[in-house]
């Protein structure tokens, strides 16, 4: 196993993690949506690293996504991922689902 492809499946791995404590029971629904959020964040760089393409440091899941060369189904599955973006940093804050 190449070099490129170990590092990503050690990114997925902490996708796992993440979205397995977005599904423990009785998580607050703000965790439920951070977890879910880093998840997808974590498997979509696990992509672009398996891929050998850099990617900039932001959690906008949507601008990953696009990184994300031809033949990845994820742009055409989910094409609108903003609404999950926004709880990157927004569940971070009392107020913001008020």
């Amino acid at each position: 196993m190449n070099e490129r492809k170990r590092h990503g499946l050690a990114w997925m791995r902490r996708a796992e993690r993440d979205l397995s404590a977005a599904n423990k029971p009785g998580s607050f629904p703000e965790h439920v949506c951070l977890f879910s959020q880093q998840a997808a964040e974590k498997a979509i760089k696990a992509g672009l690293i398996i891929e050998g393409l850099q990617y900039p440091r932001i959690h906008d899941l949507d601008q990953l996504r696009d990184l994300l060369p031809p033949g990845w189904s994820l742009p055409n599955t989910h094409p609108n991922l903003a609404l999950l973006s926004r709880w990157a940093v927004g569940s971070r804050y009392p107020d913001f689902a008020d």
